[in-house]
């Protein structure tokens, strides 16, 4: 009897070994799925604004419930009548988030631990939690909010009343650049935004553009607008951007409104996107065009899975 007991929880265990890999392959493409048709909600559901009556139903502890008063919170369910709930409280001024999660599988509403991130700060900022569900199971996402074009997420799946950690996901995004600002001696000057963004990408990411001949290299000046830090053509707007090292100067033919290129990082600070790049032109001495060029995420270029 002893020996069938342990032929059969070293079945089980090869089993869900074997499932885990599928699971995880479902999960990825569930995000996937979730990210093509609305790249702007997240990777998972972190549901809708909560009322008090909506958590009303929950059984929290007194302290949860007064901490709640003073958060932004919403409320997730993914897996249907026996899936899993999240209250996501975020506060604070780093909107740090405190995940309360439930099980609904015995027909109960039953607290479930929340798994605890690898770095606490990673449930602020860009951080995030939320809910899906992929093979008719539900689960929890915990991800860090990543890092320019890669972001990490785990995935925790509901079993009855646990959670169990499955899953490590991979989302590798494209980056796009956009000039959101523009500053120009003339309007007409102001067409040159799309090729300002492209230089900035190249800029950044070490494209091809700026190894064009038409570009060459050029010494810093030593005076005049090219040799502030403030964006030139800015006006007021130069006390929100500003030139931060590093940077790059260059000449450039065959471009009619311009002979030189100044580019770089914008110096941070309130009302200047992140990792946001300067691009200034000028001709002669004279600036002629300014931009701000922003990177965003794009569309996910790759979901991969890797079981935990």
């Amino acid at each position: 009897m002893r020996r069938m007991l342990v032929c059969f929880a070293l079945m089980t265990l090869t089993a869900a070994a074997e499932a885990a890999p599928r699971y995880c392959d479902e999960v990825a493409a569930a995000i996937k799925n979730r990210l093509r048709t609305d790249a702007q909600s997240g990777l998972a559901d972190r549901g809708a604004p909560a009322s008090e009556a909506d958590l009303a139903a929950f059984p929290l502890a007194a302290a949860d419930r007064e901490a709640l008063k003073a958060a932004s919170v919403r409320l997730a369910r993914a897996g249907g009548a026996k899936g899993l709930a999240l209250i996501d409280a975020e506060s604070g001024a780093a909107n740090c988030r405190r995940p309360l999660l439930f099980s609904l599988a015995s027909g109960e509403t039953k607290a479930l631990a929340a798994p605890a991130p690898g770095d606490p700060f990673d449930r602020c900022g860009h951080g995030a939690v939320g809910l899906g569900a992929a093979g008719g199971r539900a689960f929890f996402l915990q991800s860090d909010g990543g890092a320019d074009d890669l972001e990490q997420a785990a995935i925790f799946v509901q079993q009855g009343e646990t959670l169990r950690k499955t899953c490590n996901i991979s989302i590798r995004y494209t980056l796009e650049f956009t000039a959101t600002d523009a500053f120009c001696a003339t309007p007409d000057l102001c067409r040159l935004g799309p090729k300002a963004a492209v230089w900035a990408r190249s800029w950044r990411a070490g494209g091809p553009e700026l190894l064009d001949p038409a570009f060459s290299p050029a010494a810093a000046p030593k005076s005049g607008d090219a040799a502030s830090a403030a964006l030139p053509l800015a006006g007021a707007a130069a006390q929100t951007f500003a030139f931060d090292a590093p940077e790059s100067h260059f000449a450039i033919l065959g471009e009619p409104a311009a002979d030189r290129l100044r580019i770089g990082a914008a110096r941070s600070g309130p009302g200047v996107p992140p990792d946001a790049t300067l691009v200034a032109l000028y001709k002669g001495d004279r600036p002629v065009a300014s931009f701000v060029v922003a990177r965003r995420r794009g569309a996910a270029a790759a979901v991969i899975a890797q079981p935990d």
